[in-house]
């Protein structure tokens, strides 16, 4: 059964370095910032919308664009921190952690380890949202 919503997150896709993200926007709000292809991304997507009583529509908004302008210059080497305000959902949470390794580390060192960490904090993010064990996970992969 399909719920009918008043409210609108405003999604818009983003090309990054380690793949291609998924950006929400709602109420002013960043609330989606996720890995475009991932294996539970229907889950994903119908928990929000359950969440905040909302349905998707592709398009943009000012906090959207803002986001943009700032994950180019973070994946561009010149950002830090990022100054867009957060609905503070799991799914945005999920964007802090290439922040926290850039942070910790200074940089990633090639486009291909960047990748490699992408690829391995998807994993570990998904297998803990689904109740899963985070090295089960990554041996079923390695398999």
């Amino acid at each position: 059964m399909k719920e009918n919503y008043k409210n609108i997150i405003k999604t818009k896709s983003y090309e990054s370095p380690c793949g291609i993200l998924l950006l929400g926007a709602f109420h002013d709000k960043l609330c989606l910032c996720d890995w475009q292809v991932e294996k539970h991304r229907d889950h994903v997507d119908k928990r929000l919308k359950r969440v905040l009583h909302a349905d998707f529509e592709y398009g943009t908004t000012a906090i959207i664009e803002k986001a943009i302008v700032q994950l180019d210059e973070f994946f561009a080497g010149e950002r830090k921190d990022f100054a867009v305000p957060y609905t503070n959902n799991k799914a945005e949470r999920g964007c802090r952690k290439v922040k926290t390794k850039k942070n910790v580390s200074g940089q990633f060192v090639t486009k291909s380890g960047a990748d490699a960490y992408a690829s391995i904090i998807s994993v570990i993010q998904t297998a803990r949202e689904n109740g899963e064990n985070a090295l089960e996970a990554i041996e079923k992969i390695m398999k």
